[in-house]
């Protein structure tokens, strides 16, 4: 499979949910729903693992601005947001609605990021739709564009969780030839991808786990309310370049 079939599946789905909740609702959801409990989350996993106001940060697979949108309130350093579609890209600008921050459309490695200028590269919701070659290519082109000490985050799918399995079982009776992928990793292979790319594994935590501080009116979107701790819902793997 090339990479122009993601291209295609995102495209498909971006169809259906136009013609489904309209313009506005669709791009949204296109993401996964709970744009703005996630996107807040997303940004205080961030914090929590370190970013600092000047950091600069590359969010591959930034869709239409889930995070971005939440780091533009207070953000002070650099973001590029890149993204398979332009209209998701589009959307994230408006959204972010900072002049400052750049945003592109790129589908394959080599991304358009210099070498060794990021302090951090997330994949949210990103390594979850490719095939394990797919997602290797993108860590790699992340190593190059990191500074030393600079970090990788990526979510992923994890069988070793246990709320997970709905999602297997899902693509279990999914047929539609055009349904945007849902793939798994193993952390093991994150152990060993990470050695052959020269990167440091910090941690692995999974999906289920209340690890998060919560910033009120934080709600856990996996259905947890606003306790002390939320989970992310997704495993979370934190990657360190020496």
């Amino acid at each position: 499979m090339n990479l122009a079939y993601y291209v295609e599946s995102y495209e498909a789905h971006l169809r259906s949910l136009r013609q489904q909740y309209g313009e506005a609702r669709a791009m949204e959801i296109i993401v996964g729903d709970h744009y703005e409990a996630m996107g807040a989350l997303e940004e205080r996993v961030l914090l929590e693992l370190g970013l600092q106001p000047k950091d600069t940060l590359v969010d591959v697979g930034c869709g239409t601005g889930r995070l971005a949108s939440q780091l533009a309130k207070r953000h002070l350093g650099r973001f590029i947001g890149i993204d398979i579609l332009p209209e998701l890209i589009e959307f994230a600008r408006v959204r972010a609605n900072r002049v400052d921050w750049e945003f592109g459309v790129a589908v394959e490695p080599p991304l358009p990021v210099a070498n060794g200028m990021a302090d951090w590269v997330t994949f949210f919701s990103v390594f979850t739709h490719l095939l394990e070659e797919h997602s290797y290519l993108y860590l790699a082109d992340a190593a190059r564009m990191l500074k030393p000490k600079g970090k990788i985050i990526f979510s992923f799918l994890d069988f070793e969780v246990d709320d997970h399995w709905q999602h297997f079982a899902g693509m279990l009776s999914d047929r539609n030839p055009q349904r945007v992928l849902n793939r798994f990793l193993h952390r093991r292979a994150i152990e060993i991808w990470s050695r052959h790319l020269g990167l440091s594994v910090e941690r692995i935590v999974g999906g289920d786990v209340r690890w998060i501080r919560p910033v009120a009116p934080l709600t856990d979107p996996s259905g947890g309310g606003t306790g002390e701790s939320v989970a992310f819902g997704q495993s979370l793997a934190v990657l360190s370049k020496p």
